[in-house]
């Protein structure tokens, strides 16, 4: 935090330990997804940059985190298509593309 963003959070105490555990929060999603997104267009640069934001431990937690989200939402994909549930709803609940949800299928 520097002085000229600490006005955006007038009003909002910004020393509490709640807070402190937001803006950690904010904070790793924002920099390993963008991380990932320069990594992906080939900007080491800018992928290490990001990478700077994050710790070796902070780096995993957010991983693992990943890993669990990502196997949750492919067994409740599994699922629906055992439930003979049609692709285009699977893709709309899911938020994805229907192609990917084809995609998914094929995997299977």
């Amino acid at each position: 935090m520097t002085d000229e963003n600490k006005n955006s959070f007038a009003g909002v105490n910004t020393d509490t330990r709640i807070f402190e555990k937001f803006q950690r929060a904010v904070k790793l999603a924002c920099a390993l997804t963008k991380q990932q997104e320069y990594k992906e267009k080939g900007d080491d640069s800018m992928a290490t940059q990001y990478a700077t934001f994050l710790s070796e431990e902070e780096r995993i937690a957010a991983l693992e985190e990943g890993e669990k989200s990502g196997l949750s939402l492919a067994r409740e994909i599994m699922k629906m298509l055992k439930d003979g549930i049609p692709t285009p709803e699977i893709a709309k609940k899911c938020r994805m593309t229907i192609r990917e949800v084809e995609e998914f299928k094929v995997a299977m």
